[in-house]
């Protein structure tokens, strides 16, 4: 984020051996060369405007693997100038406007990144698009030597074309010391991808698909981040409950039918007796509870007539007027920590 301006050189890698750098989001303007890179491999130099410079808008020299993307190089003497020592540099996604040469590329290099992301912006550039993709229907010849943009871009590059995204699976809760393992799927943006998990308890990983244990019960965050090459990233973020040890079953009230006489739903007389007397339809109502961690299911089982599962602590189940005579309603809940605990009630239903 500078402005750099009337200088022999804007930016200059000093020592050999100036490595994995990263140059972005610069105006480098009216200098001799905006940036000089001898013997300096794989850098990223993204998102900079570099014009009017009266040699070259970038130099390169004896350097290997640098990543040049998403820059535009308007009103210089030459845009790119890249010596016979360099070899798999890559440069897409760049505009180059009003350049009096746009490069010269002696090495073997890379000036495209496939069909989906595309080349470079040339504005000399004479092939037409019949098929409106916004890329060249024939290559761009880059000066110099034996490279070429297989997909020059019809328009001005601004964005990647194909975005970054990612579909993450974590789970929303566990128990302390319990191994669990969250995944994450990446399309688009630019291979390789690099991935940071963060998992709040002042642990992270650098695995794509990790695997963690967390040593006290809460509420946590889980932060993943994603970049791709050239630095695009996509951050997703995830609460997990962590619940502590759970060695006890859980509690089950049955709301309803208590015992007594029930008319359509209704109770209407106080009875205690070994079971309930059910006259027409009844609502079955049914509440659970767990201290240490929570209910994740209630079966439901009327002998051979009815047999239901609910995924929560709470059902209201209505139990039409078709069945007739003796029947036991038996309710089993179960918690996280696979604790169970069983309740049943007797009716007599006519």
């Amino acid at each position: 984020n500078n402005i750099i301006s009337n200088n022999h050189e804007g930016i200059f890698f000093w020592n050999i051996g100036s490595d994995s750098h990263i140059i972005e989001n610069n105006i480098i303007k009216n200098n001799d060369y905006g940036i000089k890179m001898p013997f300096s491999s794989n850098n990223m130099i993204k998102n900079n405007t570099i014009c009017e410079t009266s040699w070259d808008g970038i130099r390169i020299t004896n350097s290997n693997g640098n990543v040049i993307t998403e820059n535009t190089f308007i009103d210089n003497a030459r845009g790119i100038f890249v010596d016979e020592e360099c070899i798999n540099n890559m440069f897409f996604n760049n505009n180059f406007i009003d350049n009096l040469y746009q490069v010269v590329d002696v090495g073997l290099n890379q000036w495209d990144n496939g069909y989906l992301i595309g080349g470079n912006y040339w504005d000399d550039y004479t092939g037409n698009d019949s098929d409106h993709d916004s890329i060249g229907d024939s290559s761009y010849i880059v000066p110099g030597s034996h490279n070429v943009d297989h997909f020059p871009l019809m328009i001005q590059s601004q964005w990647i074309k194909n975005p970054l995204t990612i579909t993450s699976s974590i789970p929303s809760e566990s128990f302390i010391y319990s191994q669990f393992q969250c995944f994450v799927n990446v399309s688009g943006g630019i291979l390789p991808y690099s991935y940071l998990w963060e998992f709040d308890d002042g642990n992270i990983s650098i695995d794509q698909n990790p695997l963690h244990i967390y040593q006290n019960p809460g509420v946590y965050t889980i932060s993943l981040t994603v970049s791709d090459l050239v630095g695009t990233s996509f951050i997703e973020e995830n609460t997990i409950i962590i619940y502590g040890e759970d060695d006890q079953p859980p509690t089950i009230s049955i709301i309803s039918p208590e015992k007594g006489v029930y008319l359509n739903n209704r109770k209407i007389l106080d009875l205690n007796l070994k079971f309930s007397l059910i006259i027409g339809m009844i609502s079955i109502v049914v509440q659970a509870e767990d201290d240490e961690s929570r209910v994740s299911f209630i079966n439901l089982n009327i002998d051979n007539v009815v047999s239901k599962t609910f995924n929560d602590s709470y059902f209201s189940f209505q139990w039409d007027n078709s069945y007739k005579g003796f029947f036991t309603i038996e309710i089993e809940a179960f918690d996280l920590g696979s604790n169970s605990a069983t309740q049943e009630i007797q009716v007599f239903k006519i």
